[in-house]
């Protein structure tokens, strides 16, 4: 269970602890915040500022699946006993969502791979068994796979082609870290906390995981004006890709 949203009081972020955590870390400004443990509403009682380096570092080991590393680093950063350490960087591991690629839209090329990832085992296995009872469970048993785990990404490539379009203010955006790719520049994992405002209705705020290629990383900043798709019933928006900027 998730506490209420606090503020950093460093950089006026949003914070999302679980509810018994006695540290959290600010994915925005890398503070590390100690929680005033019985206050109703929970309080930040102190901040520290560990090294950015440090924590970038340990932020990339998240993102690369190396969590017991990360651990060790920011215990031993921060001297934090073993249980207010690992909280803290699950804490921080679940804010960047290692499975970001399932929460982007899905691009004409994921379609195409969804439809192989269905045709080519079921082939196999009809070519193998001529059996269509076999045949039918395995098409039957890929298509559910496929459809939860591209579920998100279709959902959201329906935002992006039909939602309503609306300017968005970048009130903060952090680098979490980089996404090798094979003969590729990297790409950048950007946190990105954005006002929307929908024309005509109430404006709203979110956080979004975006991933971006180095060119536009750069050009994410504090007060950019972006264009969005949203839904404001939902409250719910994805960055129009590619990024269209509005006002620098």
């Amino acid at each position: 269970m998730k506490i209420r949203s606090l503020t950093c009081p460093n950089c006026n972020g949003p914070l999302h602890p679980q509810a018994n955590r006695a540290l959290t870390i600010c994915v925005y400004c890398n503070s590390t915040l100690r929680l005033e443990p019985d206050a109703d509403p929970r309080q930040v009682v102190e901040a520290t500022t560990p090294s950015a380096e440090a924590l970038q570092a340990i932020k990339q080991l998240l993102l690369n699946g190396r969590r017991a590393e990360a651990l060790e680093q920011y215990q031993r950063l921060t001297g934090a006993s073993a249980t207010d350490a690992a909280g803290a960087v699950d804490d921080l591991a679940q804010q960047l969502r290692l499975n970001v690629f399932r929460e982007q839209p899905v691009a004409n090329l994921g379609f195409l791979i969804a439809l192989a990832q269905i045709s080519l085992p079921t082939a196999l296995v009809w070519f193998v068994s001529q059996n269509i009872i076999a045949t039918s469970l395995v098409a039957l048993a890929l298509l559910a796979f496929t459809a939860w785990y591209f579920a998100p990404g279709v959902r959201l490539r329906w935002l992006n082609d039909f939602g309503v379009t609306a300017p968005a203010t970048v009130l903060k955006v952090s680098a979490l870290g980089q996404l090798e790719r094979r003969n590729a520049r990297p790409l950048q994992l950007m946190r990105l906390w954005l006002e929307v405002r929908p024309p005509g209705q109430a404006a709203f705020q979110l956080e979004k995981n975006v991933v971006a290629n180095p060119a536009t990383a750069d050009r994410l900043r504090e007060g950019l004006v972006i264009e969005v798709a949203c839904d404001p019933a939902r409250q719910h928006a994805v960055p129009r890709a590619p990024l269209k900027v509005l006002n620098e």
